[in-house]
């Protein structure tokens, strides 16, 4: 029986395993052949990943010359124009051109801001002289005199033209008041505070 004879012999022998190529691999083979088959659609990352736009010397050299806040925020612009110039696929000479005028603009701009004070100040000066020529002349000023009975007087009627606004007849009686007797600090004030109402601010500090 199978029973008997299994008993007489012993197990059977185990099956032997085919080789396979992982046991036994092609000699001939190179790891050329044993790449997947997707990988010839891989690209290295160089292709990805163009090299990074470089900036001309004359344009480096220009933004050098700026300072402060100017000289950043050429360079912050440029940087975003440079990132987006690469991701549209344009070349370096676009990214030339763009920061060449970008440079040239900044830099009109700075002698603009240059001019401004100047022409500030020239309109200013001219200003001042025209102001020169149509102010009138100075009042005068106390030599002698000591009649201050008649200075009081002629203080309270300034005080009086000068509370209803006529400021022209102000200024004349406290110039009076100061010609008749040495005059105190505060007429003077007042003299000089209805000058400056009147448009004469030279006459007002003197």
């Amino acid at each position: 029986s199978a029973a008997g004879h299994a008993a007489a012999h012993g197990p059977p022998p185990p099956r032997k395993r085919l080789p396979t190529e992982t046991d036994h691999p092609n000699p001939s083979s190179t790891d050329e052949d044993r790449k997947h088959p997707f990988d010839a659609f891989d690209t290295p990352d160089t292709d990805r990943h163009p090299e990074a736009m470089t900036r001309p010397a004359a344009v480096s050299d220009a933004v050098d010359k700026l300072s402060g806040d100017d000289k950043a925020a050429v360079l912050e612009y440029m940087s975003s124009l440079e990132s987006k110039i690469e991701e549209l696929g344009g070349g370096s000479t676009a990214a030339e051109e763009a920061e060449e005028e970008e440079v040239e603009e900044t830099e009109e701009a700075g002698k603009a801001e240059e001019d401004e004070p100047m022409e500030e100040e020239k309109e200013e000066a001219e200003v001042n002289n025209e102001e020169d020529g149509d102010e009138p002349p100075f009042p005068p000023m106390y030599s002698s005199g000591d009649d201050f009975e008649k200075a009081s007087n002629l203080k309270m009627e300034a005080s009086d033209l000068k509370s209803m606004g006529n400021y022209a007849g102000a200024l004349e009686k406290y110039t009076e008041a100061v010609l008749c007797a040495e005059p105190s600090p505060l007429l003077y004030a007042n003299r000089a505070d209805v000058l400056l109402r009147l448009g004469q601010p030279r006459a007002a500090v003197c």
